[in-house]
C-alpha cells in the first residue's frame, strides 16, 4: 500500500511522486461493468463446453449449450452498447489495444478451430464450437482493451498535451 492518506491508494504519497499515480477523476469514475459483462461471458462459453463435454462417450444435447452461448453473445453485445455510451473515454487507446490483442485472440481461436475440424467435428457441434471460439475470441479482447482504456487519460490517449 502506498504512503497515501486514509488509504487513498495511489493520489498521494510515493506513488504521486514516483509519476504513476492515477488522477482522482479516473479513480472516482463510474463505468459500466463491462469487464465484469465480458468475463461473465467468457465463464458461460466456458460452462457450456464443459457440458458438452462431461457426457462423453455419449452425445449431449445441443440446446442447454446453445442457450448458455445466446446468453453470453447478449452479455457483448449489451456491453458494447453500453461502453459506446460512455463519453468522455480514451477511445483512441481502446481502440489500440483492441485491434492487438483481437489478432491474437483470432489467431488462437483459429488454431483451435483448426484442431476441432481435424478432430471431426461436423454439423451442429462445429456450429456450437465455431460460435464459441468467437465469443471467446471477442470477451477477452474486449476486456483487455476496456481495462486499460478505463485508467488511460482521455487527453493523452487523443495525442492532446
Amino acid at each position: 500500500m502506498s504512503a497515501g492518506a486514509a488509504g487513498d491508494g495511489v493520489s498521494s504519497g510515493a506513488a504521486a511522486q514516483d509519476g504513476h499515480a492515477v488522477p482522482e477523476l479516473l479513480m472516482s469514475r463510474r463505468l459500466p461493468p463491462v469487464g465484469v459483462m465480458a468475463v461473465t461471458s467468457l465463464v458461460l462459453v466456458l460452462a457450456a463446453g464443459i457440458y458438452l463435454v462431461v457426457p462423453v462417450p455419449e452425445a449431449a444435447p445441443l440446446a442447454p449449450a446453445a442457450a448458455l452461448l445466446g446468453v453470453s453473445f447478449a452479455l457483448l453485445v449489451s456491453a458494447a452498447v453500453m461502453l459506446s455510451r460512455v463519453r468522455p473515454f480514451a477511445w483512441a487507446r481502446f481502440f489500440q489495444v483492441s485491434r492487438w490483442t483481437l489478432l491474437v485472440y483470432a489467431i488462437i481461436g483459429g488454431v483451435i478451430e483448426a484442431v476441432v475440424i481435424l478432430d471431426g467435428a461436423r454439423g451442429p457441434m462445429l456450429a456450437i464450437a465455431t460460435i464459441s471460439l468467437l465469443l471467446f475470441a471477442i470477451a477477452v479482447p474486449l476486456n483487455i482493451a476496456f481495462t486499460v482504456a478505463r485508467y488511460a487519460d482521455v487527453a493523452q490517449a487523443r495525442g492532446d498535451p
